[in-house]
């Protein structure tokens, strides 16, 4: 196994992509010094935390490393509530309703819990990914025939594929399942890398007037070995940075490198 395959499979974790069933299902409630937050929108969640799309009465009640408390409520889960303590790490309120990444203090307790009573609420992704940072990576998503041709950019990156942030009308252009093809330049460089994926999560965001989607990179021979190999190359450099930060997805949940929710 080549160095990218193996740093692939050393930091592969779950990271949980909230389906439409989910919002359906559970009830999330926040509790903070100055707030009590219900009809709060989970984005996503991973071992080291969580991004929340808050409701607009929330907006001025919070402050970066505010402690909270977040309470998950469903009749899928057989014991009752779950509450999970939290520090908020990300906060943007440039939007009416604010965007939060928070990251858990303790994790461990509750992934078993996770992955048996609610694991079908959630679509998973294993494999180390990065966010980006301040350098934006544009991408134009088009269907094979070109008919369909959007602009977004990359939330985050992984080997295995890739999260998106397209405009609102993709969630009616696309669906899910759909392969697509991602043009885009990796920063710094100048090669265009071409990758045919799969749509495995599309979930429109009316507040944000975007889209957001999580697409699987297809296997094999149908991604050019160069693209591929920039791309791993990119993911291990990047990783490099976020540890050199302090920033461990995998380790310490308070130093997690958390999505920034970014309109």
């Amino acid at each position: 196994m080549g160095r990218a395959g193996e740093v692939a499979v050393s930091n592969r974790r779950t990271h949980y992509r909230v389906t439409a069933k989910f919002d359906k299902l559970v009830q999330i409630e926040m509790v903070g010094p100055k707030v009590h937050a219900t009809n709060i929108t989970l984005q996503d969640l991973s071992a080291g935390g969580a991004g929340l799309v808050l409701p607009k009465s929330a907006s001025g009640m919070l402050r970066t490393r505010d402690r909270i408390e977040l309470r998950l409520t469903s009749p899928k889960l057989t014991e009752g509530p779950v509450t999970l303590s939290a520090r908020i790490c990300h906060l943007d309120e440039r939007l009416p309703q604010p965007r939060v990444g928070i990251a858990f203090e303790s994790w461990r307790e509750h992934r078993a819990l996770l992955d048996s009573e609610l694991r079908e609420l959630f679509n998973e992704r294993e494999a180390f990914r990065v966010e980006p940072g301040i350098n934006r990576i544009i991408t134009q998503v088009s269907t094979p025939d070109q008919r369909v041709r959007l602009t977004g950019h990359i939330r985050d990156i992984s080997v295995l594929g890739f999260g998106l942030v397209l405009p609102l009308e993709a969630a009616e252009r696309f669906e899910t399942g759909r392969m697509v093809h991602l043009r885009f330049k990796l920063p710094n460089e100048t090669t265009v890398i071409k990758v045919p994926a799969q749509i495995r999560f599309l979930r429109a965001d009316e507040a944000g007037r975007q889209t957001l989607s999580g697409l699987r990179m297809a296997d094999g021979l149908k991604v050019d070995p160069k693209h591929r190999r920039a791309i791993a190359r990119y993911v291990m450099n990047r990783q490099r940075e976020l540890l050199r930060m302090g920033l461990r997805p995998d380790g310490d949940p308070m130093h997690s490198a958390r999505p920034e929710l970014r309109a």
